[in-house]
């Protein structure tokens, strides 16, 4: 008799334990779900505005395509200008900078080969005020 009231002990607590659980487990899942509604709200939302921005975002796109189409030409053009500029950049009325001690070159940390060699105040630069640049100069 012992053992019935024992087995049936046990029986209760394991389904207690198990209610305890699902309980756990159902207001976890509730929680979960009013999150999601939360997250599918905000989406509606988001997509609610960028609806509205889609006609501009295809013409930036179509823009952007037009501008990459030119790229050659413009790149060409810059070419040209270079060359008009090399020769007034030898005759130039100032003096040639002086040479200053550099880093080593053997040194990696000191030397950095992505930098620019030309400097706005450097070898390289005209001044496009008094020497004119693009398609309106009169030569």
């Amino acid at each position: 008799m012992t053992l019935v009231v024992v087995t049936v002990v046990v029986i209760g607590l394991l389904l207690a334990g198990l209610a305890i659980y699902l309980l756990k487990v159902g207001v976890l899942l509730n929680r979960t779900a009013e999150n999601l509604g939360d997250c599918l709200q905000s989406v509606r939302t988001i997509a609610g505005q960028a609806e509205m921005i889609g006609p501009g975002i295809t013409r930036i796109n179509r823009t952007g395509a037009e501008l990459l189409g030119a790229m050659p030409l413009l790149i060409e053009g810059a070419g040209a200008v270079a060359g008009k500029l090399a020769p007034s950049t030898a005759t130039a009325s100032s003096p040639a900078p002086a040479a200053t001690a550099g880093p080593a070159a053997d040194d990696p940390a000191e030397s950095d080969p992505a930098a620019p060699e030309d400097t706005p105040t450097g070898k390289g630069f005209v001044d496009t005020a008094t020497t004119g640049v693009g398609y309106l100069d009169v030569s």
